[in-house]
């Protein structure tokens, strides 16, 4: 019997991680923490005012409080998506499972560099 198959070219799917495609995560992750930048600065400039969080003498200014809320939800679906999309592991759920709980962090990590360490404490 003859075999005309060409073994080592066969184009099988396999779970788990994928090398060629994590080195996309080298160049996507900086571009999203690059797009997060202007988030922070408005997190920041939102929070509290101008004058920082101790009001400066003018008293705290919390009138922005739920734009820098989704400044910080912005920065969190922007740091998830590259780990979403892009297929460097099998299967997609798997991917998207990692995602949420990067991205949910990535959020915070933004809302207390930008705020303190309880940022839902306002006042």
């Amino acid at each position: 019997m003859t075999d005309f198959g060409n073994p080592g070219t066969s184009r099988h799917v396999t779970n788990g991680l994928q090398p060629r495609q994590v080195l996309h995560l080298l160049w996507a992750v900086p571009v999203a923490i690059l797009l997060c930048l202007p988030a922070a600065v408005l997190a920041g400039i939102s929070w509290c005012g101008i004058s920082g969080c101790s009001g400066g003498g003018y008293g705290l200014d919390t009138s922005d409080a739920g734009l820098a809320v989704q400044a910080c939800v912005f920065a969190a679906v922007v740091m998830g998506l590259p780990f979403a999309l892009i297929p460097w592991l099998k299967p997609r759920t798997v991917r998207i499972v990692l995602a949420l709980p990067i991205g949910a962090v990535w959020g915070l990590l933004m809302a207390v560099v930008t705020h303190g360490i309880f940022p839902w404490q306002i006042g």
